[in-house]
């Protein structure tokens, strides 16, 4: 997946400083540091972390999620994937039974939340075709 998403696209979606990716279990994990488009990180804290994940076999639907978590608010996404949807710092977007994803990290919580929103949307539309 490394090769799938590189820094470069990182700082394309979110327009900051990226780190090299860090690989755990399926999930690479960037560090965003400095100004982005969204904003600047919390108080105390240097960087941010958006992490990119391919979950074979988990792709949850927003009603399931729904269920889950009945007080966080939903929003579909438009084309992108097979089905897509955000929810608070999450992105999730199906391909076959699999779920693609772009996390931010709760440093982000300073951020504006659209644009976070949209940022996540434009790194996801980098990197699905290469799926």
């Amino acid at each position: 997946m490394c090769s799938l998403v590189t820094k470069v696209d990182v700082a394309a979606a979110f327009g900051a400083d990226v780190g090299a990716a860090t690989a755990d279990a399926g999930t690479w994990t960037f560090e965003v540091g400095g100004t982005a488009k969204a904003g600047k990180p919390m108080p105390g804290f240097t960087v941010s972390r958006v992490s990119v994940g391919l979950q074979p076999g988990q792709w949850l639907s927003a009603a399931d999620f729904q269920k889950l978590f009945p007080k966080d608010k939903i929003t579909p996404v438009s084309g992108l994937g097979e089905d897509a949807w955000y929810s608070a710092r999450e992105l999730n977007v199906k391909r076959g039974a699999d779920n693609f994803s772009v996390y931010l990290s709760t440093d982000f919580l300073t951020y504006d939340a659209a644009e976070l929103a949209a940022d996540s949307i434009a790194l996801a539309k980098i990197v699905y075709p290469r799926l």
